[in-house]
Protein backbone atom coordinates (compact mmCIF):
# COMPACT_ATOMS: atom_id res chain seq x y z
CA UNK A 1 0.00 0.00 0.00
CA UNK A 2 1.44 3.24 -0.74
CA UNK A 3 2.55 5.68 1.73
CA UNK A 4 2.80 9.65 1.39
CA UNK A 5 3.54 12.50 3.10
CA UNK A 6 1.28 15.44 3.48
CA UNK A 7 1.86 18.39 5.37
CA UNK A 8 4.11 16.86 7.22
CA UNK A 9 1.66 13.67 7.98
CA UNK A 10 2.45 10.21 6.93
CA UNK A 11 -0.52 8.71 4.88
CA UNK A 12 -1.47 5.06 3.49
CA UNK A 13 -3.85 5.18 0.98
CA UNK A 14 -5.53 2.60 -1.10
CA UNK A 15 -5.87 5.16 -4.22
CA UNK A 16 -3.32 5.81 -5.98
CA UNK A 17 -2.60 9.86 -5.28
CA UNK A 18 -1.21 11.30 -8.83
CA UNK A 19 -0.72 14.91 -7.09
CA UNK A 20 2.10 13.29 -4.46
CA UNK A 21 4.94 10.89 -4.75
CA UNK A 22 4.79 7.55 -2.94
CA UNK A 23 7.80 7.16 -0.80
CA UNK A 24 8.67 5.10 2.12
CA UNK A 25 6.81 5.69 5.30
CA UNK A 26 9.57 7.14 8.18
CA UNK A 27 7.13 6.64 11.13
CA UNK A 28 3.53 5.20 11.78
CA UNK A 29 0.87 6.40 9.58
CA UNK A 30 -1.07 9.27 11.15
CA UNK A 31 -4.01 8.90 8.74
CA UNK A 32 -5.29 6.18 6.24
CA UNK A 33 -7.94 6.52 3.63
CA UNK A 34 -9.52 3.28 2.32
CA UNK A 35 -11.02 2.46 -0.87
CA UNK A 36 -15.14 0.32 0.08
CA UNK A 37 -17.81 -0.61 -2.71
CA UNK A 38 -19.84 -1.33 0.31
CA UNK A 39 -23.70 -0.90 -0.34
CA UNK A 40 -24.09 -0.48 3.34
CA UNK A 41 -21.97 1.97 4.95
CA UNK A 42 -20.41 1.58 8.04
CA UNK A 43 -22.77 3.12 11.24
CA UNK A 44 -22.83 6.54 10.71
CA UNK A 45 -23.24 9.34 13.44
CA UNK A 46 -23.87 12.15 11.57
CA UNK A 47 -23.90 12.88 8.02
CA UNK A 48 -21.62 16.33 7.91
CA UNK A 49 -21.59 18.03 4.40
CA UNK A 50 -23.03 17.40 0.40
CA UNK A 51 -21.80 18.52 -2.22
CA UNK A 52 -23.78 19.41 -5.35
CA UNK A 53 -22.81 21.17 -8.80
CA UNK A 54 -24.70 23.51 -9.68
CA UNK A 55 -28.16 22.63 -11.84
CA UNK A 56 -27.97 18.86 -9.98
CA UNK A 57 -30.23 17.50 -7.60
CA UNK A 58 -27.83 14.87 -6.41
CA UNK A 59 -24.49 15.11 -4.31
CA UNK A 60 -21.66 13.98 -6.17
CA UNK A 61 -19.96 14.01 -2.66
CA UNK A 62 -21.11 13.41 1.03
CA UNK A 63 -19.00 13.56 4.31
CA UNK A 64 -20.09 11.45 7.34
CA UNK A 65 -18.55 10.92 10.31
CA UNK A 66 -18.67 6.87 11.45
CA UNK A 67 -16.84 6.32 15.04
CA UNK A 68 -13.36 7.48 15.31
CA UNK A 69 -13.44 7.57 11.63
CA UNK A 70 -15.12 9.73 7.97
CA UNK A 71 -16.79 8.36 5.93
CA UNK A 72 -16.95 9.76 1.79
CA UNK A 73 -19.12 8.59 -0.16
CA UNK A 74 -18.58 9.87 -3.91
CA UNK A 75 -21.60 9.18 -6.08
CA UNK A 76 -21.43 8.03 -9.62
CA UNK A 77 -17.71 8.72 -9.68
CA UNK A 78 -18.37 12.05 -11.36
CA UNK A 79 -15.46 13.62 -9.01
CA UNK A 80 -12.52 11.57 -10.29
CA UNK A 81 -12.94 12.64 -13.59
CA UNK A 82 -10.01 14.75 -13.45
CA UNK A 83 -8.01 11.20 -13.38
CA UNK A 84 -9.20 10.66 -17.62
CA UNK A 85 -7.54 13.95 -19.88
CA UNK A 86 -9.20 14.74 -23.45
CA UNK A 87 -7.42 17.17 -26.15
CA UNK A 88 -8.70 19.36 -28.47
CA UNK A 89 -7.92 19.32 -32.22
CA UNK A 90 -9.18 22.16 -34.36
CA UNK A 91 -7.76 24.82 -36.87
CA UNK A 92 -5.66 27.62 -35.66
CA UNK A 93 -8.08 30.20 -34.13
CA UNK A 94 -10.47 27.65 -33.51
CA UNK A 95 -10.38 28.26 -29.39
CA UNK A 96 -8.84 25.16 -28.30
CA UNK A 97 -6.63 26.74 -25.50
CA UNK A 98 -8.89 29.57 -24.51
CA UNK A 99 -11.95 26.45 -24.41
CA UNK A 100 -9.40 24.12 -22.25
CA UNK A 101 -8.28 26.82 -19.95
CA UNK A 102 -11.59 28.34 -19.19
CA UNK A 103 -13.65 25.00 -18.29
CA UNK A 104 -13.23 25.40 -14.56
CA UNK A 105 -13.23 22.27 -12.12
CA UNK A 106 -13.25 19.59 -11.58
CA UNK A 107 -11.42 20.18 -14.86
CA UNK A 108 -7.71 21.02 -15.29
CA UNK A 109 -4.70 22.33 -17.73
CA UNK A 110 -2.74 19.97 -18.16
CA UNK A 111 -0.47 21.86 -21.02
CA UNK A 112 -1.55 23.66 -24.27
CA UNK A 113 -0.43 23.72 -27.98
CA UNK A 114 0.87 20.43 -27.93
CA UNK A 115 1.36 16.87 -26.11
CA UNK A 116 2.52 13.56 -27.23
CA UNK A 117 0.48 10.62 -27.53
CA UNK A 118 1.60 7.49 -26.20
CA UNK A 119 0.24 3.98 -27.82
CA UNK A 120 1.08 1.83 -24.92
CA UNK A 121 -0.68 -0.60 -22.90
CA UNK A 122 -3.11 -1.05 -21.57
CA UNK A 123 -3.77 2.66 -22.30
CA UNK A 124 -3.17 5.13 -24.61
CA UNK A 125 -1.43 8.50 -22.57
CA UNK A 126 -0.37 11.30 -23.21
CA UNK A 127 3.01 13.29 -22.49
CA UNK A 128 2.22 16.99 -21.44
CA UNK A 129 4.69 19.69 -23.13
CA UNK A 130 5.50 23.06 -21.17
CA UNK A 131 3.43 23.96 -18.35
CA UNK A 132 2.03 26.89 -19.92
CA UNK A 133 -1.26 28.72 -22.18
CA UNK A 134 -1.10 30.91 -24.59
CA UNK A 135 -3.52 32.76 -25.18
CA UNK A 136 -5.03 35.81 -27.72
CA UNK A 137 -4.77 38.95 -24.94
CA UNK A 138 -8.83 39.36 -24.31
CA UNK A 139 -9.22 35.78 -23.55
CA UNK A 140 -6.43 35.92 -20.99
CA UNK A 141 -7.97 39.16 -19.65
CA UNK A 142 -11.61 37.12 -19.26
CA UNK A 143 -9.98 34.17 -17.75
CA UNK A 144 -7.09 34.76 -15.66
CA UNK A 145 -7.69 38.81 -14.51
CA UNK A 146 -6.32 38.07 -11.00
CA UNK A 147 -2.69 36.98 -12.59
CA UNK A 148 -1.50 40.20 -12.96
CA UNK A 149 0.91 42.06 -15.65
CA UNK A 150 1.17 38.77 -18.61
CA UNK A 151 4.12 38.64 -20.37
CA UNK A 152 3.60 38.50 -24.97
CA UNK A 153 4.62 34.85 -25.73
CA UNK A 154 7.84 36.40 -27.58
CA UNK A 155 8.71 39.53 -29.12
CA UNK A 156 7.73 38.10 -32.24
CA UNK A 157 4.12 37.14 -31.06
CA UNK A 158 3.25 40.30 -29.11
CA UNK A 159 -0.67 39.46 -29.87
CA UNK A 160 0.07 36.90 -27.66
CA UNK A 161 1.06 36.29 -23.41
CA UNK A 162 1.85 33.61 -21.71
CA UNK A 163 -0.41 32.03 -18.78
CA UNK A 164 1.99 29.72 -16.28
CA UNK A 165 0.34 26.58 -14.93
CA UNK A 166 1.43 24.36 -12.44
CA UNK A 167 3.97 21.75 -13.84
CA UNK A 168 2.58 18.54 -14.68
CA UNK A 169 5.42 15.40 -15.25
CA UNK A 170 4.19 11.82 -15.99
CA UNK A 171 1.78 10.20 -18.41
CA UNK A 172 -1.59 10.98 -17.82
CA UNK A 173 -4.60 8.55 -19.50
CA UNK A 174 -6.26 9.82 -22.61
CA UNK A 175 -9.69 9.25 -22.41
CA UNK A 176 -11.68 11.66 -25.23
CA UNK A 177 -10.46 13.05 -28.43
CA UNK A 178 -12.87 16.31 -29.13
CA UNK A 179 -12.32 18.26 -32.22
CA UNK A 180 -13.78 21.72 -32.14
CA UNK A 181 -16.41 22.77 -33.97
CA UNK A 182 -17.35 26.50 -33.48
CA UNK A 183 -21.06 26.46 -34.56
CA UNK A 184 -23.95 29.07 -33.38
CA UNK A 185 -25.83 26.82 -31.05
CA UNK A 186 -25.70 25.45 -27.58
CA UNK A 187 -23.18 23.08 -26.65
CA UNK A 188 -23.37 19.65 -28.58
CA UNK A 189 -21.10 16.42 -28.72
CA UNK A 190 -21.75 14.13 -32.05
CA UNK A 191 -19.81 11.04 -31.80
CA UNK A 192 -17.63 10.07 -34.91
CA UNK A 193 -17.01 7.34 -36.36
CA UNK A 194 -13.63 5.45 -36.78
CA UNK A 195 -13.56 6.17 -40.27
CA UNK A 196 -14.80 9.78 -40.07
CA UNK A 197 -12.61 10.16 -36.98
CA UNK A 198 -9.29 9.38 -39.12
CA UNK A 199 -10.38 11.75 -42.22
CA UNK A 200 -10.81 14.63 -39.32
CA UNK A 201 -7.42 14.07 -37.66
CA UNK A 202 -5.40 13.54 -40.72
CA UNK A 203 -6.54 16.99 -41.78
CA UNK A 204 -3.86 17.90 -38.89
CA UNK A 205 -1.21 16.30 -39.77
CA UNK A 206 1.76 18.23 -40.66
CA UNK A 207 4.80 16.84 -42.77
CA UNK A 208 7.96 18.59 -43.20
CA UNK A 209 8.82 16.37 -46.10
CA UNK A 210 5.79 15.10 -48.06
CA UNK A 211 7.64 12.99 -50.09
CA UNK A 212 8.64 10.90 -47.51
CA UNK A 213 6.06 7.82 -47.90
CA UNK A 214 7.21 5.57 -45.48
CA UNK A 215 6.40 7.91 -42.57
CA UNK A 216 3.25 9.68 -44.14
CA UNK A 217 1.89 5.48 -43.94
CA UNK A 218 3.07 5.28 -40.29
CA UNK A 219 1.30 7.86 -39.57
CA UNK A 220 -1.88 6.95 -40.57
CA UNK A 221 -1.38 3.60 -39.05
CA UNK A 222 -0.96 5.33 -35.98
CA UNK A 223 -3.96 7.66 -36.33
CA UNK A 224 -5.71 4.51 -37.09
CA UNK A 225 -4.89 2.67 -33.86
CA UNK A 226 -5.25 6.07 -31.65
CA UNK A 227 -9.02 6.39 -33.32
CA UNK A 228 -9.87 2.20 -32.58
CA UNK A 229 -8.97 3.07 -29.27
CA UNK A 230 -9.94 6.11 -28.42
CA UNK A 231 -12.82 7.75 -28.91
CA UNK A 232 -13.35 11.00 -30.92
CA UNK A 233 -16.44 13.14 -31.24
CA UNK A 234 -17.09 16.75 -32.85
CA UNK A 235 -17.55 19.75 -30.01
CA UNK A 236 -19.47 22.56 -31.56
CA UNK A 237 -20.03 25.49 -29.48
CA UNK A 238 -20.19 29.19 -29.60
CA UNK A 239 -16.91 31.60 -28.95
CA UNK A 240 -18.75 32.68 -25.55
CA UNK A 241 -17.20 32.88 -22.77
CA UNK A 242 -20.29 32.84 -20.97
CA UNK A 243 -20.72 29.49 -22.84
CA UNK A 244 -17.75 27.90 -20.91
CA UNK A 245 -19.50 26.68 -17.96
CA UNK A 246 -22.46 24.36 -20.42
CA UNK A 247 -19.71 23.25 -22.40
CA UNK A 248 -18.04 21.77 -19.33
CA UNK A 249 -21.22 20.27 -18.22
CA UNK A 250 -21.59 18.36 -21.54
CA UNK A 251 -18.04 17.28 -21.48
CA UNK A 252 -18.68 16.02 -17.82
CA UNK A 253 -21.98 14.19 -19.16
CA UNK A 254 -19.99 12.72 -22.18
CA UNK A 255 -17.26 11.79 -20.19
CA UNK A 256 -19.40 9.39 -17.34
CA UNK A 257 -21.29 7.97 -20.48
CA UNK A 258 -17.83 6.17 -21.40
CA UNK A 259 -18.30 4.81 -18.20
CA UNK A 260 -15.87 5.07 -14.58
CA UNK A 261 -12.24 5.91 -15.00
CA UNK A 262 -11.46 3.84 -12.31
CA UNK A 263 -13.46 0.52 -13.48
CA UNK A 264 -10.90 -2.13 -14.33
CA UNK A 265 -10.39 -2.21 -18.02
CA UNK A 266 -12.47 1.30 -18.74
Amino acid sequence: MPSYLLNGLWLDSDLVLRSLAPQPAAGAPRLGLRLSDAAEPPAVSAWLHERTRPGRSRPYLSVARAGTSYLLRVHGHADFLVDGHVAFAGPSRSGKSTLASGLGAPFALVCDDCVVVRLGAPEVSIWPSYPAARLLGDSAKALFAGRGPLVPVSPRTRHKVRVDLAPRTGLFELRRLYRLDPADQDPAIVPLSRRDALVELARHLHRLDPDDRSRLRAEFEQLEELVSRVPVARLLCRHRYEDLPRVAAAIEADLLSLGDPLAPGA
